[in-house]
């Protein structure tokens, strides 16, 4: 536990001088780096993916990320943002869809081919939100996306713990319950509350916005991280990598953050919350 405790106090310092002190170029290569290297740990889940296969599909991501990165510097298209932030929208539903149903029914996660598609489909729109939202000049957007998912699954650790009886998604994540899915849901929805309250005059939203939509946020924060767990459970793996100490690989640690960024950035290019 205090191990998992450092690594989490060094990860938000790092993520607080990349947000406040990096210009909009290098927060692109810092984000990307992160996202590259989940990008990595998602492809390791197939034992078919070897070493050079793994490479040649990281060189082929990063080129896209290349391609996509100076094209949006260089013309801010916000059609074709919004087309690659709803493909990752979309990938989130039916992964939701996918997690509602018995576990016979995603048996083809196991797809070595899904598997390397879907790594584009998921992280490069969580790459460009991220992107997005600095780039508008909103890092409290993304600290408070930050806080709502470690947050969710802090409140859920420790509500599980020690009030959970009812497990949530058996198959998929045994040690999952409802008791603790409520204790991050309250605990996410209330910081974030305080949050709106800390740095009101930042924000647009009122204060029943902002509660729906942290509570939204906090259920699609779930799924995204009970989607790593059936993708890792159907290629019987515990921990996506070992990079980060006492959380286990990037991925681990990002599972739920990469699925509310396209969705939250999706919304902010309809309606702004963030000034």
């Amino acid at each position: 536990m205090l191990k998992r405790i450092i690594t989490g106090i060094f990860i938000s310092f790092i993520i607080f001088l990349a947000l406040f002190f990096l210009n909009k170029f290098l927060f692109s290569v810092f984000s990307g780096l992160i996202l590259l290297i989940a990008a990595w740990e998602w492809l390791s889940f197939s034992s078919q993916n070897k070493f050079f296969s793994k490479l040649i599909l990281l060189i082929l991501m990063l080129i896209f990320m290349l391609g996509l990165g100076f094209y949006f510097f260089n013309h801010s298209h916000i059609a074709l943002i919004k087309f690659i932030l709803s493909l990752g929208v979309i990938a989130w539903i039916l992964a939701i869809l996918l997690i509602l149903l018995p576990m016979r029914y995603s048996q083809f996660l196991k797809n070595r081919i899904y598997l390397n598609l879907s790594s584009f489909l998921f992280l490069i729109p969580a790459w460009l939100a991220f992107i997005v939202l600095f780039q508008a000049g909103h890092p409290w957007a993304l600290i408070y996306l930050i806080l709502i998912t470690a947050l969710a699954d802090t409140g859920a650790y420790f509500s599980g713990k020690f009030l959970g009886k009812h497990k949530m998604a058996p198959e998929i994540s045994p040690k999952k319950t409802l008791e603790g899915a409520l204790g991050g849901i309250l605990l996410a929805s209330f910081v974030s509350a305080g949050f709106f309250e800390l740095v009101g005059n930042k924000l647009s939203a009122d204060f029943f916005q902002i509660l729906l939509i942290s509570i939204g946020l906090v259920f699609i924060s779930i799924f995204g991280d009970l989607f790593e767990s059936l993708l890792k459970r159907q290629h019987g793996i515990k921990d996506s990598g070992v990079i980060l100490p006492g959380h286990g690989g990037v991925l681990d640690r990002i599972d739920s953050l990469i699925a509310v960024l396209p969705i939250y950035a999706l919304i902010e290019s309809m309606g702004h919350f963030f000034n």
